[in-house]
């Protein structure tokens, strides 16, 4: 890519597989999650109700997480 601004070249596919289409299974219990319950949220790793802003992390084990960002209203 070039423009007046920015040149670039770009580095190819050097990996030899592809992850497109490769499916990953997760535990069902991840399906079973209650977003509207703030109890299944996870534990609260940053902010609070009182900052306006928090991060809940529900750990499933096994590298799978579920990410809650909540902004919380005044």
């Amino acid at each position: 890519m070039n423009t007046p601004t920015h040149s670039c070249t770009g580095t190819g596919h050097l990996d030899s597989f592809t992850t497109i289409g490769q499916v990953t299974k997760m535990p069902a219990a991840m399906t079973m999650v209650d977003y509207s319950e703030p109890n299944q949220w996870g534990k609260l790793v940053r902010g609070s109700r009182e900052s306006g802003t928090s991060t809940y992390d529900l750990d499933f084990g096994r590298g799978n997480h579920i990410v809650t960002h909540v902004l919380w209203a005044k």
